[in-house]
């Protein structure tokens, strides 16, 4: 049962109001077990004190009340739950949107103009401001905003007893009671933050390669012919570099020339290099592409699987550019 007294805005019963209530459910044919969702309404009529009693509802079940009377006076839509005993009690204000009032320059998603606002703030469990939090009036799209300071200014509202839905990133969102008038008190709406809980991943990585193939064909095919000078992963592992110049500076032919500035890059010079002198700086390829010089450091060294160092004479033919004055290439793992 929910019962309770549909009054004005002076407190007074409102004889004959109208008390709507709506609600979802299905049925279930018995043939497929298939579900057909519906929706019920039911509506009672209050006496001449104002006062309704509306039996047979569901327990435990949203349930959306309106309070109505005559043509234009009604209260806004507002979400009930009867609690396991059985019976609820509530009272719903009703006024028309002509009632005078604090008067509030708005015109709602319908285009009704309310003389009324409601003002408050909305703050989190520990008191501080939500900002950009949606205070919306329940079952429309009449709605603001609040600001940096959690406060909030819905207007154009009509008289009665409306519902207030605030909703904000992160938190649960929270319906209120809101008895709209003359002098309606500002409210402070507290949102407790909603825990995001995803379900657990698995991930299983498939081998691409087969064991017994090589993955670096080029690296391994001339490792086998020794053309050029070759850094492997075991000795990188046993050096332990802390940048990639570090593998060149005991190697003949190369020299690790610094930066003139703090803030320049350190590069691989050739020292054997003809026709460019003694500086020509060497041509970098990682897994097959060229790259600058200031790209070198950027790799980590734990990331290679070899290297390989060729002069002028021996460079392989795929990767002979113009200024040829010897090439470094680097295989990644």
């Amino acid at each position: 049962m929910l019962l309770g007294v549909v009054r004005d805005q002076d407190g007074r019963g409102v004889a004959h109001a109208v008390v709507v209530v709506s609600w979802s459910d299905f049925d279930v044919d018995r043939a497929t077990a298939v579900a057909t969702p519906k929706t019920m309404t039911a509506n009672v009529a209050a006496d001449s004190l104002g006062v309704y009693r509306a039996c047979g509802l569901p327990v435990a079940r949203a349930l959306m009340v309106q309070a109505q009377s005559g043509v234009s006076a009604q209260s806004g839509v507002l979400e009930e739950q009867i609690g396991p005993v059985g019976v609820l009690v509530r009272d719903y204000r009703v006024a028309s949107s002509g009632t005078g009032g604090r008067a509030a320059a708005a015109e709602d998603s319908a285009g009704v103009v309310g003389r009324y606002y409601i003002a408050g703030r909305v703050v989190n469990a520990d008191g501080a401001p939500v900002s950009s939090a949606s205070v919306q009036l329940f079952g429309t799209a009449h709605a603001t905003r609040t600001l940096a300071d959690g406060t909030f200014r819905l207007a154009g509202l009509n008289a009665g007893t409306l519902s207030l839905e605030v909703i904000a990133l992160g938190y649960s969102p929270r319906r209120l009671r809101a008895e709209v008038g003359s002098n309606t008190p500002e409210v402070t709406v507290r949102l407790e933050r909603a825990a995001a809980v995803l379900d657990s991943m698995r991930v299983t990585a498939a081998r691409v390669n087969s064991p017994q193939r090589s993955s670096y064909p080029e690296f391994d095919g001339r490792l086998k012919n020794a053309q050029g000078k070759f850094i492997t992963e075991a000795r990188i592992d046993s050096e332990r570099p802390f940048l990639m110049t570090d593998l060149f500076r005991n190697m003949p032919g190369l020299k690790v020339q610094l930066p003139r500035t703090a803030s320049g890059d350190a590069i691989l010079v050739s020292t054997h290099a003809t026709g460019f002198g003694s500086g020509c700086q060497m041509n970098i390829f990682i897994d097959g592409i060229q790259v600058g010089q200031t790209d070198l450091n950027l790799l980590n060294p734990s990331m290679v699987h070899g290297i390989e160092v060729y002069d002028v004479s021996t460079t392989p033919v795929k990767y002979a550019v113009r200024r040829n004055c010897g090439v470094v290439l680097i295989w990644t793992k």
